[in-house]
């Protein structure tokens, strides 16, 4: 799924930042790049789609980060990302 659109100057963009947070969600089960693939696929900066991204926490429709999306590839003691290609010895 891609988002499509960007949100309205005024008015409910509840709908829009439903689409930012399934995408994130989807995209972060296979990547840690998810904010440059939404910003590749509707054509605004990377800044843009982190201030959607803060958006969607602020009106509680996303709220997942992306080690809760792939536990696999974060630190066991932190939580923070592995490097690429690494991942936690079982």
């Amino acid at each position: 799924m891609r988002v499509t659109g960007r949100p309205k100057f005024r008015g409910d963009n509840t709908e829009f930042y439903r689409e930012i947070a399934a995408r994130y969600v989807e995209l972060g089960r296979t990547t840690r790049r998810i904010a440059p693939i939404i910003a590749d696929e509707t054509g605004v900066p990377v800044t843009t789609v982190h201030r959607w991204f803060r958006e969607a926490r602020r009106f509680g429709l996303l709220t997942v980060t992306w080690t809760e999306l792939t536990p696999e590839r974060a630190c066991r003691e932190c939580g923070r990302p592995l490097p690429l290609g690494r991942q936690v010895a079982s």
